[in-house]
């Protein structure tokens, strides 16, 4: 269950994606890909971790492509040691090819919250 989240522009004027997740893990399947579920098999709360990077993600991109994505149009790399995720976009989102897609993760309290700016890279 997605109980909140926030979308907008840090001092760069590059955007910003925020997430707040709730809920049990198993809700999160569906936004899986074979491989992620894989891993998430593997590492519990891993799923939520995932469902909320690809929120974050899509918040983030929504401002600059004006284009609505699924859950299977983004892969990401998630880093649970440094709590650290990279989102790679699997469709052209007519972009410059120079931004990265990286953010951050934690969990408080029973949520996971994830956040995310774009960076030139």
């Amino acid at each position: 269950m997605n109980t909140g989240n926030a979308s907008g522009c840090i001092a760069s004027l590059l955007p910003a994606g925020v997430a707040v997740e709730t809920g049990i893990p198993g809700e999160y399947a569906s936004s899986l890909d074979p491989l992620e579920a894989e891993v998430a098999a593997d590492r519990g709360n891993l799923a939520k971790i995932v469902f909320s990077a690809k929120e974050c993600f899509y918040k983030c991109q929504s401002l600059l492509s004006k284009r609505f994505l699924g859950f299977h149009d983004v892969e990401l790399e998630v880093d649970p040691d440094a709590r650290r995720f990279v989102a790679k976009p699997l469709v052209d989102l007519a972009l410059p090819g120079s931004l990265q897609f990286e953010g951050r993760w934690n969990r408080s309290g029973g949520h996971v919250i994830t956040a995310m700016a774009l960076q030139a890279g």
